[in-house]
């Protein structure tokens, strides 16, 4: 879903994203205060259980990343040759999980 969005707002960007562009333009441009951790913070956690999770947020972030980037240029770029890396996609899982119904 985050991806659906992030590729959303960059067609909003270029002028071409008339179908989302309402709900893009209602999002936060930034989620300040998101918890976002880096490596060397991990330590600091002091919590098994929110370093596990911690470690598995960053690793599929920084996988995502790398697909993403790896597909940069391609007839296959989702994202239209924009410039997308970490931050990019902090937003767009921010924006998506900030918004997701979690049932039990």
């Amino acid at each position: 879903l985050g991806l659906k969005l992030l590729q959303e707002k960059v067609k909003s960007n270029l002028g071409s994203g008339f179908n989302f562009d309402p709900y893009i333009k209602s999002l936060p441009p930034s989620f300040d205060g998101l918890p976002t951790y880096y490596v060397d913070d991990i330590p600091e956690l002091q919590f098994s259980n929110v370093e596990r999770q911690a470690v598995a947020r960053i690793t599929e972030l920084l996988r995502i990343t790398q697909a993403c980037l790896s597909l940069a240029d391609t007839p296959h770029d989702p994202f239209n040759g924009a410039a997308i890396g970490v931050n990019e996609l902090l937003w767009a899982s921010a924006a998506a999980s900030s918004r997701a119904l979690r049932l039990p």
